[in-house]
């Protein structure tokens, strides 16, 4: 890795935009096309070919004259990307994804902020999912409004890979991706940066736009979440004392649970036991908590989150398919008493509630939401958040003028 500044002479450029690619000659050209059409003239893009067999190469080498080509053996994202940080020479560095876009002002946007603020070593932006199928976008991603670091909490905030820019300095204090990783560098890079003291920035400008396809869960989404869970147990070592033993056991019976749901896209159900039961050794209430349910949903159905999915969990069903691995009696007497089932039926009722509602579906999602209610004695499960559940009767609109009228309605009561 190399530091920005003058070599032989020449200026380096400001910002350096990395773009990994294997076999994917369909979205490749939009990609470098959206990097070179930046506002921000002092750019470089360097195009990483991680062994592709398709016409991916005969595509960069109508561009060798624009962008700068590094060409390997087929060794995945993270290592593409440090292969790519050490062909580049920006002082400041973005990577893209083969298949997503940049906004064309992203780089003169970021870029502008690090100048600006010397003491911030990462900035972050809003991020649109896109539909891969006709271009609508699904979702944009809010971002948190103020400067953080480590002090202000023992996880880093979320950001898509598209939508930030770091220094490079930063980048080599880490070192850079763990190459040896298929998956989940990104969130490792994250970490690492994060519990080695850098500060993340965060803005409301729109920067990237990534693409969300049906069956994307087509891989093997066990071992991608094992992936996670050794960047999860790392930063748990590098932050120490840092993190309360009781968010690590969340965050690690969240990723069993991912783990174990992994497992059941595969109809791997002794695997998914074995996962299910090491989540509830971490959380014996994790079923307790309607976020849990939602993720059994969301593996169930890959196409989540595209809202045209006419699939909705059979209540009975899938309870008792988790359930069975919930109650058995290995997992021991005193942790059996710890979950309460009307309690666990009613945070599955509500996710069922919640996943109506996203798909437009208001009767369905009313009709669960009053399930959730009977089930939990007039509560919803404590992970709820009220506004979701005033979402859910009234409506977004409605919900939105009643969030932006309740300060108005303090101030007068105060007055």
């Amino acid at each position: 890795m190399m530091a920005g500044g003058e070599l032989d002479g020449l200026k380096r450029p400001k910002v350096s935009i990395i773009i990994p690619v294997y076999n994917d000659e369909a979205h490749i050209t939009d990609a470098i096309e959206s990097a070179l059409a930046q506002t921000l003239s002092d750019v470089e893009v360097v195009v990483v070919n991680d062994g592709s067999t398709d016409g991916t190469a005969a595509i960069l080498e109508r561009y060798k004259d624009r962008i700068v080509i590094v060409t390997q053996d087929n060794e995945g994202a993270g290592s593409s990307r440090n292969a790519g940080i050490r062909a580049s020479c920006g002082k400041y560095l973005c990577f893209l994804d083969s298949d997503d876009r940049f906004a064309l002002d992203k780089a003169e946007v970021q870029a502008g902020y690090l100048d600006k603020t010397p003491s911030v070593g990462l900035v972050y932006g809003v991020s649109s999912a896109i539909d891969s199928r006709d271009g609508r976008t699904i979702k944009t991603f809010r971002v948190e409004d103020s400067t953080s670091d480590r002090s202000t909490g023992p996880f880093p905030p979320f950001y898509h890979t598209s939508a930030f820019l770091v220094r490079r300095e930063w980048l080599e204090k880490v070192g850079g991706f763990d190459g040896t990783m298929r998956w989940s560098m990104d969130t490792d890079l994250r970490f690492k940066l994060w519990a080695a003291g850098c500060r993340f920035m965060p803005h409301r400008d729109v920067v990237a736009f990534y693409t969300v396809r049906t069956g994307s869960l087509s891989g093997n989404p066990a071992e991608q979440w094992a992936m996670h869970l050794k960047a999860l147990r790392r930063h748990f070592e590098a932050m120490g004392d840092a993190v309360p033993q009781r968010v690590k056991n969340e965050h690690l019976a969240t990723t069993w649970l991912r783990i174990a749901c992994g497992h059941l896209v595969h109809s791997d159900t002794a695997m998914a036991q074995d996962a299910i039961k090491t989540a509830l050794g971490h959380e014996p209430t994790l079923f307790e908590r309607y976020e849990s349910w939602a993720l059994v949903i969301y593996y169930l159905d890959p196409t989540f989150p595209l809202p045209d999915s006419s699939w909705f969990p059979k209540f009975g069903e899938m309870w008792q398919r988790i359930a069975s691995f919930v109650n058995r009696d290995e997992i021991g007497p005193e942790r059996r008493l710890c979950h309460n089932e009307r309690r666990k039926k009613g945070a599955l009722a509500y996710a069922i509630s919640r996943r109506a509602f996203f798909r437009r579906r208001g009767l369905a999602a009313r009709w669960w939401l009053l399930r959730t209610l009977v089930l939990l004695g007039g509560r919803c499960p404590r992970d709820a958040h009220l506004r979701h559940v005033f979402q859910t009767v009234i409506g977004p609109w409605l919900t939105s003028l009643v969030v932006l009228a309740l300060p108005i309605l303090r101030k007068v009561k105060r007055q």
